[in-house]
């Protein structure tokens, strides 16, 4: 997976409209190389933000405000300006690597409290099919 074009995106945080500049955070969807949400793909965030450090981990799929891929990760309370502070990576279910680590840039700018960063597969989805070749043993009288 890479960073889709277009992303990141600095907006305020649309989806908390009560917090105000009171919540900074990650978020997005997750696309396969056909376009399509994909769902339980794990998103991991780490670095450093306003002097506290995060650890921070979401499912794509559980944050149907961004779309049916969707995760989001609160990285904060309180704008801050930072520069490769923080990164961000996917990682499946046996917690290894998808994408690469990509740092992420934040701004003291409450319109910009929302880092809005989707991602999309580069693998080429390849199907086999092949036929059932069944050897039939006769019945016993």
């Amino acid at each position: 997976f890479v960073i889709q074009a277009g992303s990141p995106a600095y907006l305020p945080a649309f989806t908390h409209p009560e917090a105000g500049c009171g919540w900074v955070g990650i978020a997005g969807q997750i696309f396969d190389s056909s376009g399509m949400p994909v769902e339980n793909t794990v998103v991991v965030v780490k670095g450093l933000f306003n002097g506290k450090a995060v650890d921070a981990l979401a499912l794509s799929g559980l944050a149907k405000g961004y779309g049916s891929g969707g995760y989001e990760i609160q990285v904060g309370t309180a704008s801050a300006a930072t520069s490769e502070a923080l990164t961000i990576q996917l990682l499946n279910d046996r917690f290894e690597p998808l994408s690469p680590v990509y740092p992420v840039q934040t701004f003291d700018d409450c319109q910009k409290n929302l880092i809005l960063i989707n991602f999309q597969s580069t693998a080429s989805q390849f199907w086999l099919y092949l036929p059932a070749i069944l050897n039939e043993s006769p019945e016993s009288p």
